[in-house]
Parts: structure tokens; C-alpha cells; sequence
């Protein structure tokens, strides 16, 4: 599983690559919303909501931080020129929200694994 992503920042904004293969096994596909952008089967999710609902997802499932790579842009990011994210989400920001917070409820949970199983091998 690939875990290492390219975070493109411009003066505005900034986008997460990712796949969008990797969006569909997360079962995340269907919230991001229309202010991330597609092309070629890549996605570029917007800071704000879709990134982070991404990267609490992606912790909770594979139980591993993503790591991301810094990209820093003069000017505006070339990815906002790729067509918007074709969302079929119906979601208020509340409800993405409290998506974003199941999934880092879900990672605490298995941090708190972890911790409990490295203090009983000790």
C-alpha cells in the first residue's frame, strides 16, 4: 500500500494527491467534495474537509500515518486547472465533520492498541 503523498501548496491553497483507486478502497470517494479536482484517475483534494477527512481514513484503515512530501508552487497550483472533483455528496459541512471525527475517533482507538500492547510485551 503506497502511504507517501504530495501535498501541493500554491499562495492560496493546498491540494493532496492521491488515487482515486485509494479513494474507493478507503470508502471515501463518495464525500469529497466538488472543491478538490480529477484528472487522469489522480485526485487533488482540497486542504480544508477532503484532505483531512482523507488522512484520518487512511490512519484509521491501514493503522499508519500518511506521510506527505511538501510541494510549494509560484503562483497557482496547476492542478486547479484540472476539472472540479465530479461529487455526488450531499453532505453539510456538519456531517463531513463528524465523518472526519468517526475516523479520528477510530485512530485514537487503535493508537490506544498499540500502546496497550507494547506496555504487555515489557
Amino acid at each position: 500500500m503506497v502511504n507517501t503523498f504530495t501535498f501541493h501548496h500554491d499562495g492560496g491553497h493546498g491540494y493532496l494527491e492521491v488515487s482515486y483507486d485509494l479513494l474507493k478502497y478507503l470508502g471515501i470517494d463518495q464525500h469529497v467534495s466538488g472543491y478538490s479536482y480529477l484528472r487522469d484517475k489522480r485526485v487533488y483534494l482540497e486542504e480544508d474537509m477532503d484532505a483531512s477527512l482523507f488522512i484520518y481514513a487512511y490512519e484509521a484503515i491501514e493503522k499508519q500515518k500518511p506521510h506527505l512530501i511538501n510541494k510549494y508552487w509560484d503562483g497557482l497550483a496547476p492542478c486547479r486547472n484540472f476539472d472540479r472533483y465530479p461529487s455526488t455528496s450531499t453532505e453539510s459541512f456538519s456531517e463531513t465533520m463528524q465523518l472526519i471525527n468517526h475516523y479520528k475517533a477510530l485512530c485514537k482507538r487503535n493508537r490506544a492498541d498499540v500502546n496497550e500492547k507494547a506496555r504487555a510485551t515489557n
